[in-house]
């Protein structure tokens, strides 16, 4: 999985938004729910990727995801520039992006 995504996101230079969840999980619904209407605005500069915890515990453990939903922005090199766990406004997402 990892380097899809991150070859993805370098070629089209974009940043990675990794958004942590669980199928079982509520309020991950409520977080994608917020992304699916902010991402139209964003897709140009963040690659999207949905990240099942069970599905992808090393992915989960590399970024010390304890509890879901948790949201992490960062650049393809793994930089962590941005990470939110349970809900958050749209702007906090926008004001997190480098200019």
């Amino acid at each position: 999985m990892k380097e899809a995504f991150y070859e993805e996101a370098a070629k089209d230079k974009k940043l990675v938004l990794l958004d942590f969840g669980a199928e079982w999980c509520t309020t991950c619904r409520v977080v994608d729910n917020l992304l699916e209407k902010t991402m139209p605005s964003l897709e140009h500069r963040l690659l999207w990727v949905k990240v099942d915890v069970h599905q992808h515990s090393d992915l989960a453990e590399r970024f010390k995801v304890l509890s879901v939903p948790t949201v992490v922005l960062l650049t393809p090199q793994e930089q962590v520039l941005w990470r939110r766990s349970g809900t958050f406004q749209p702007g906090e997402l926008e004001a997190a992006l480098p200019n």
